[in-house]
């Protein structure tokens, strides 16, 4: 028996809020992701901070992150949360989405409750 996504969404709203982290945790895994921030003196004052993580297309990381990318980013960066909003980009698409690396690069703009996620298809 299949769920689609109206179901699910219905679901997680009857959730409490400490059931709510445990299903993100459940459903998203642990994530390292590098700060570009850190590496880079001349952004570290900007009100975003950029990140980066390496996926492998086709792996259950990588489809975590396609399905439920705002579960995956507010279990993996402590500045983002179920809140926020997300808007993704992909460039070279016409790789389509298996069987070679993504780049991921989220700019976290917390002031505004917004990830802008890039992906770059190799």
């Amino acid at each position: 028996m299949g769920v689609n996504s109206d179901e699910v969404y219905e679901l997680y709203a009857q959730l409490s809020e400490e059931e709510r982290e445990d299903f993100f945790h459940r459903l998203s895994g642990d994530l390292d992701w590098v700060s570009i921030d850190e590496s880079v003196p001349e952004i570290d004052e900007e009100p975003w901070n950029l990140y980066w993580h390496e996926f492998k297309s086709g792996s259950d990381e990588f489809e975590k992150f396609i399905h439920n990318p705002l579960a995956v980013l507010a279990n993996s960066i402590e500045e983002v949360d179920e809140s926020f909003h997300i808007t993704t980009n992909i460039v070279n698409h016409q790789r389509g989405l298996a069987m070679t690396e993504v780049c991921t690069m989220p700019m976290v703009m917390a002031e505004y409750e917004t990830v802008h996620v890039l992906l770059y298809k190799h």
